[in-house]
């Protein structure tokens, strides 16, 4: 005869096709555990109060990319003079110039596609940050690995123009 998988009392025989490993006085304790605890929620909001950060900076990424999409620019496929305009990397003229592009690139998407692809992986890796580290710590840690990745880029790639969130991201 068969035991109970949770307690180990012996289970009382089943009939032909009928698959009974829990006893039913353990079946009816988790049935009043699972009601005690109530629906399971998966709504929005809950998401977003998991990843408070998370949401924010994409929410930040989203407003600027479509407020260029209101001033006329592509969605699609935007031109060099407008991305620039924007706060797009800008190779010499960022490192001695202007070094808040460093910041400002991180925020300026080069397309739809772009944007789409860097926050889709945000969401998913962002989530992991946020059960990993504090916020202010997300943060601190976000915006020193876009500063430094657009470092980076421009340090390689002087006479290119660069944008986008895959540095802080990555």
């Amino acid at each position: 005869m068969a035991n109970c998988i949770s307690c180990g009392r012996e289970l009382p025989s089943c009939s032909v096709g009928e698959v009974n490993n829990i006893c039913p006085e353990c079946r009816a304790a988790a049935l009043a555990r699972a009601q005690a605890q109530g629906p399971v929620v998966t709504r929005r909001s809950l998401l977003l109060e998991r990843m408070p950060v998370t949401s924010a900076i994409i929410g930040v990424n989203v407003l600027v990319f479509v407020a260029m999409s209101l001033s006329g620019v592509s969605a699609v496929e935007p031109q060099t003079p407008d991305l620039v305009k924007w706060g797009a990397n800008t190779g010499v003229q960022t490192l001695f110039a202007q070094p808040w592009r460093m910041l400002t690139s991180n925020y300026v998407h080069i397309g739809i596609v772009h944007i789409a692809l860097n926050m889709w992986c945000l969401w998913n890796l962002g989530a992991l940050a946020e059960r990993i580290f504090d916020r202010w710590t997300y943060i601190l840690i976000y915006t020193f690995c876009g500063l430094t990745g657009s470092l980076a880029s421009v340090g390689l790639h002087p006479m290119r123009f660069g944008a986008g969130a895959s540095g802080a991201i990555f």
